[in-house]
């Protein structure tokens, strides 16, 4: 379900030419249920084996990036919830799953193309902004187009520094991926104090 709708809302962002984008894996998934990180909702009745049949319709991963800090990710609704309110359920979950665990604030990011507005990142920007988040900073993301096959061939200290700054992105997997410029938008919410 998270790799289709992503697939969907951002299939353009990403460069035909190179491998099949994929947000995840089963293997991931499975290692965020593992730690506590997945929220899944679902449809149908409870998920625990049954002659009722259920299935998953939505999910997000919650985690920390710092001991004050939480991240929602991987926020995915089955399209046929789409604008009935169960992404705001889940946003909403995960934010107080946060505050009761202290956490000061939490943030998502948004992959943003540099040269174009693309229609699902708008419509993201602004959900993110009536539900109170602003953006605190953009991080580049390195296209491999600046690392050429020559380098590594006849300049290695140079292809060495490139390795090095490609290495400090956030998404070293996908970062190659991408069809053109992209910027990783960082949207933050804090929480009132007491």
């Amino acid at each position: 379900m998270v790799n289709e709708s992503f697939t969907k809302d951002e299939g353009d962002l990403w460069d035909p030419e190179k491998p099949e984008f994929r947000r995840t894996s089963v293997a991931d998934i499975r290692q965020y249920i593992q730690a506590g990180e997945m929220v899944l909702v679902w449809s149908g009745g409870d998920p625990a084996p049954s002659t009722q049949p259920s299935s998953c319709v939505g999910c997000a991963r919650l985690h920390w990036v710092s001991p004050e800090k939480g991240d929602i990710e991987m926020l995915v609704c089955n399209e046929s919830l789409r604008g009935l309110g169960a992404g705001r359920a889940l946003m909403q979950f995960g934010e107080d799953w946060f505050k009761s665990r202290r956490a000061t604030a939490v943030q998502v990011e948004l992959l943003v193309p540099d040269n174009w507005t693309h229609p699902s990142k708008a419509r993201l920007a602004k959900w993110y902004s009536r539900l109170g988040y602003t953006v605190v900073r953009a991080e580049d993301l390195v296209s491999a187009v600046l690392q050429p096959l020559w380098f590594s061939i006849l300049i290695p200290a140079v292809e060495m520094r490139f390795a090095n700054q490609y290495q400090s992105v956030r998404y070293p997997r996908l970062a190659p991926l991408l069809a053109g410029p992209s910027k990783l938008q960082i949207w933050e919410k804090r929480f009132a104090t007491a």
